[in-house]
């Protein structure tokens, strides 16, 4: 009964004017723009489903999404603190200054985290209500309080949790997996190591944490240009699709010797193909072959 007492004499209730002052703290604990990326990512995901929510059913779904990722950022930092008040980058954050317990941050989290689940199973489904909480689970418990200290690698694993909204939109409004959610899951998933590895490379304060985010950095750059390959396909094949357009050619840069700007210059048949059209279609279009030979002149002087 003594230790109960003490446990809520700690815990501060926000309420009145108190609520006011701190709410910008609370809110910071969500992390905003982490979350805007894991609700865009989902709202792919619920617009590429060849099913369609209730207009109102969708908006509480995606909200309940947003608060799983504000749940999970909030619980994040709760295990973080300590590392959160070493770094500079870090150290103002609300837990570390000292505006917000630990447990009050224990708690805040919790509750937006059940909330999040229960409402998502209410205004969808199950499947995509156990999705968020798996994504939940697996970046509190499995990334930040097992994989971030123990591997290097932390990020690789443990990026599959902010690669899941796709997968969480999708199953909100078709009510089961599919190739597509999971192409979306794998781009992001490949995307996440090279966005995170940069900052081994920039900052300085996270050599001294002990954390194993910043182990190896110099390697953090071979792992990041590697990782980044992994995306070329998708981009050959986009440029691919846009070779096949009719008329569409290859615009190639030339840097012009002694020159410090950037001259286009057509591909053949992309210009033969431009004089053929000029030539068809009459005197409105009779600048197009001057500009295009004037672009010529200019890359080849």
């Amino acid at each position: 009964m003594k230790t109960t007492a003490i446990a809520l004499s700690r815990l501060r209730l926000a309420t009145g004017p108190n609520l006011a002052a701190r709410l910008p703290d609370f809110i910071a604990l969500t992390k905003p723009r982490v979350m805007a990326l894991a609700v865009f990512t989902a709202l792919v995901g619920l617009v590429m489903a060849p099913s369609r929510l209730d207009p109102l059913l969708g908006s509480v779904a995606v909200l309940a999404i947003a608060v799983g990722a504000g749940a999970a950022g909030v619980l994040n930092m709760w295990y973080d603190a300590d590392i959160d008040a070493v770094m500079t980058r870090t150290a103002g954050r609300p837990i570390p200054r000292g505006a917000i317990s630990r447990l009050e941050a224990l708690a805040f989290g919790l509750v937006l985290a059940c909330s999040a689940v229960a409402v998502l199973a209410f205004a969808a489904n199950i499947i995509a209500a156990a999705l968020l909480a798996f994504a939940i689970f697996f970046y509190v418990v499995v990334y930040t309080m097992w994989l971030k200290r123990a591997t290097p690698q932390n990020i690789v694993i443990g990026g599959a949790a902010g690669a899941l909204p796709p997968l969480i939109g999708w199953a909100a409004a078709r009510g089961e997996i599919a190739i597509e959610p999971l192409i979306l899951f794998l781009i992001v998933f490949l995307w996440t190591p090279p966005h995170f590895w940069a900052l081994s490379l920039t900052r300085a304060d996270l050599a001294a944490l002990g954390a194993r985010r910043a182990h190896g950095a110099r390697r953090a750059r071979h792992r990041s240009d590697g990782r980044s390959l992994g995306l070329l396909p998708a981009h050959h094949y986009r440029s691919g699709q846009h070779q096949q357009r009719p008329g569409a050619g290859v615009r190639r840069a030339h840097r012009v010797p002694g020159r410090r700007r950037i001259a286009l210059d057509y591909d053949r048949s992309e210009l033969q193909h431009d004089v053929n059209r000029t030539e068809e279609s009459g005197p409105a279009l009779n600048g197009l072959r001057d500009r295009s030979v004037k672009w010529r002149q200019t890359a080849n002087p």
